[in-house]
């Protein structure tokens, strides 16, 4: 779980070693945190017009949500903001995945 100091900073989240070495995350994000996470990247990416990687940053640090580059493109994609939903069907967003995109 990710704390906040005193200061509003975003503290670590509490880390385990794992078998190989590497340090993980002591228990897996709740479905609030992921949701949490999600929305965002979205606001990040969509609504504020960052990079995924300025994106990733910027939740790293000033969030304390550390999420890989590929977790936030899914999250940018997959999850509709009401922003997203009022554009117009056939308006394609440079985040928007090549699976959900039509020919022609």
């Amino acid at each position: 779980m990710t704390t906040r100091t005193n200061d509003g900073h975003a503290d670590a989240p509490t880390l385990r070693t794992g078998r190989d070495g590497r340090r993980y995350r002591a228990s897996a994000p709740s479905p609030a945190e992921r949701a949490r996470a999600r929305r965002l990247a979205h606001k990040l990416v969509c609504e504020l017009g960052l990079s995924i990687r300025a994106a990733q940053a910027l939740m790293a640090a000033e969030h304390g949500v550390r999420r890989s580059r590929g977790a936030v493109w899914e999250d940018v994609a997959y999850y509709e903001c009401p922003a997203c939903a009022n554009r117009n069907a056939d308006t394609r967003t440079p985040h928007e995945p090549m699976a959900a995109r039509t020919p022609g």
